[in-house]
C-alpha cells in the first residue's frame, strides 16, 4: 500500500494522474487500516484510513466506510474536530448513495462523539440508536451491534445498568455473528462497567470480569477495558494493591495504543479507588491527569464532579465550589453520575438538605447501589442524622460488597446501631 501510494504521488508530480493506481493504493491502505483496527492500533489506523480517504474517488462505494473508520480512529487518538468533519462527510455520502447501513452507523458515531465532548445527552443518543435499529436490516449484524452498543451506552449514562447490560448482551450476539473483534471489545467494556456501577455484588462481578479477561485472548483494548473495571471492583473489596495493579495494566495499554480518551475515562475509576483508600490527594492527581486530556476538548461533567468531591475532602471549599459549578453546567449531558455527585458536593458546601434530597432522589431513580448509598451518607452529613440514613447506606454497601466504603462509614454510626446492624 505504501509503495502504491508513493508511485501515485510520483506520477502526480509528473502531471500524470493515474486514477486506477489511486484506487488500488486506497483499497490496499484501507485493508491495512482494518488490520490496524483489529489489533487496536488506533494511531496507525488513523493514518492508514486518512490516506485511503484521500486516494479513493468519491464514487467508490468503499469510501463511506473508510471515512467512518478514519473518524473513529481519529476520535480515539484525541483528534475530535477532524473526526467530526469526516463523520459529517460520511453521512452525506452514504445518504447520497442510499447506503442505509453506513449512514446510520455514521449517525450513531456522531451522536456518541458529540456526547463524549459535552455537546449531546444520553436521551438524544438513545433516540438515534433506537431509530437506527428500526431502520437497519435484520441481518445487518455489524451495524446492529453498533446500534445496540449505543443503546447500552445511553442506558449506562442514565444509570440504568440492568438495561445497559441487557442491550450489551444483544450487541454481543450481533457482533460475534459479524466477527468484528474491534467492536466486541467496546461491548465487553460496557458489560464490565455495568457490573462495576450496577447492583451486581462485587465478588460476583470480579468473577465475571476475570472470566472475560481469560477470554480476551490477547486483545489489548479488551484486556485494558476489563482491567479498568476490575480496578474499581477490587477497590470496593479493599484490595488496593490488586486495584492499582489492574489500573496500571489498563493505563499501560491505553498509552501504548495512543488511546488518550480511554485513559481519561480510566481516571474516573482510579480516583474513587483512591478515595476508598482514604487518599483524596492521590485521587485529585488521577483526575487532573484525565483533565489534561479532556480540557482542550470540553471537560467531562462527571470528571469535574469527582474533582469537586476530592477537593471538598481536602477542605479546599472554594475550589470545590468552583468545580461543582462547572460540573453542574454540564448537566445537559444527561449523565446521572454527574447530576448526583455535583449536587452532593454543593449540598455539603451549602449545608443544603434540599440539594442532598434532590441528589438522593436522582440516585434512587437508578439501580446504582453505591450511588444511592453515597447519597444517603451525604444527606446524613448535611442533616446531622438521623442514624437510619447511615444504616441504610451500610446495608447497600454490604449488598454491593463494597467493604471499603462500609468501613469508612461505619465509624460514623453509633456503636449500638452498628451492633444492631451486624
Amino acid at each position: 500500500g505504501y509503495h502504491l501510494d508513493q508511485a501515485y504521488r510520483c506520477r502526480a508530480q509528473l502531471g500524470e494522474l493515474d486514477d486506477a493506481l489511486a484506487l488500488r493504493a486506497g483499497a490496499v491502505l484501507a485493508e491495512a487500516g482494518e488490520r490496524a483496527f483489529a489489533r487496536d492500533d488506533a494511531s496507525a489506523a488513523a493514518k492508514l484510513f486518512s490516506r485511503a480517504c484521500e486516494l479513493l474517488p468519491e464514487a467508490d462505494p468503499r469510501r463511506v466506510s473508510v471515512l467512518r473508520h478514519a473518524s473513529h480512529a481519529l476520535f480515539w487518538t484525541g483528534n475530535v474536530d477532524d473526526a467530526r468533519m469526516l463523520l459529517e462527510e460520511a453521512i452525506r455520502a452514504a445518504d447520497a448513495a442510499g447506503n442505509t447501513s453506513e449512514e446510520w452507523s455514521a449517525r450513531l458515531d456522531l451522536a456518541a462523539s458529540d456526547l463524549a465532548v459535552g455537546h449531546g445527552d444520553a436521551d438524544a443518543l438513545l433516540r438515534v440508536a433506537e431509530t437506527a435499529i428500526a431502520a437497519l436490516a435484520p441481518d445487518d449484524d455489524a451495524a446492529l451491534a453498533r446500534a445496540w452498543r449505543r443503546v447500552a451506552h445511553a442506558r449506562f449514562l442514565q444509570g440504568r445498568y440492568g438495561l445497559s447490560g441487557d442491550a450489551a448482551e444483544r450487541a454481543l450476539a450481533h457482533v460475534r455473528a459479524a466477527g468484528d473483534h474491534f467492536e466486541e471489545s467496546r461491548i465487553v467494556d460496557l458489560l464490565c462497567t455495568s457490573l462495576l456501577y450496577g447492583p451486581t455484588p462485587a465478588d460476583a462481578a470480579v468473577e465475571r470480569c476475570e472470566q472475560m479477561l481469560a477470554e480476551a485472548d490477547g486483545n489489548p483494548v479488551m484486556t485494558a477495558n476489563i482491567a479498568a473495571s476490575l480496578a474499581g471492583l477490587q477497590g470496593m473489596r479493599a484490595d488496593f494493591s490488586a486495584a492499582r495493579r489492574h489500573a496500571s495494566l489498563a493505563e499501560t495499554i491505553f498509552f501504548e495504543l495512543g488511546l488518550q480518551l480511554a485513559f481519561a475515562g480510566l481516571t474516573q475509576v482510579t480516583a474513587p479507588v483512591e478515595l476508598l483508600a482514604g487518599d483524596p490527594v492521590a485521587a485529585e492527581r488521577e483526575l487532573r491527569r484525565g483533565l489534561e486530556i479532556l480540557d482542550p476538548r470540553g471537560s467531562d461533567g462527571y470528571q469535574l464532579a469527582l474533582l469537586a468531591e476530592v477537593l471538598y475532602r481536602q477542605g479546599r471549599t472554594e475550589e470545590a465550589a468552583a468545580a461543582a459549578a462547572l460540573a453542574a453546567a454540564k448537566d445537559a449531558e444527561g449523565v446521572v453520575l454527574n447530576q448526583v455527585t455535583w449536587r452532593c458536593v454543593r449540598a455539603k458546601l451549602e449545608r443544603s438538605e434540599n440539594l442532598a434530597r434532590e441528589a438522593l432522589a436522582l440516585a434512587e431513580s437508578t439501580d446504582a447501589t453505591n450511588l444511592v448509598a453515597d447519597a444517603l451518607v451525604d444527606l446524613a452529613i448535611v442533616s446531622h442524622g438521623p442514624d437510619d440514613l447511615l444504616v441504610r447506606a451500610l446495608e447497600l454497601y454490604e449488598q454491593k460488597g463494597n467493604a471499603a466504603a462500609r468501613a469508612l462509614v461505619s465509624d460514623r454510626v453509633p456503636t449500638a446501631v452498628r451492633s444492631h446492624n451486624g
